[in-house]
């Protein structure tokens, strides 16, 4: 669950405005998740959290985090 969390949180910094820089674009944000595998994240994780993040912008009726669980879920090795 910290795995997943790290990989959220680290997205919603990137794609959030600050006071000192605009946010990333979702496109951007997964570049440099991906970018950050292995050496920050799991790579089978950020893949479960961009696939997540599509099917929530494309109007899925389910929460991010919703979406994130089911996926966990269906994949075998990642808990």
């Amino acid at each position: 669950v910290a795995r997943m969390l790290a990989i959220a949180d680290s997205y919603d910094a990137m794609t959030t405005d600050r006071p000192y820089r605009p946010g990333l674009s979702q496109e951007d944000a997964v570049r440099e998740l991906r970018a950050c595998v292995p050496d920050l994240y799991d790579g089978s994780l950020v893949e479960t959290f961009v696939e997540a993040i599509a099917q929530h912008t494309q109007g899925g009726s389910e929460s991010v985090a919703e979406s994130l669980a089911i996926e966990a879920r269906t994949r075998p090795g990642v808990s």
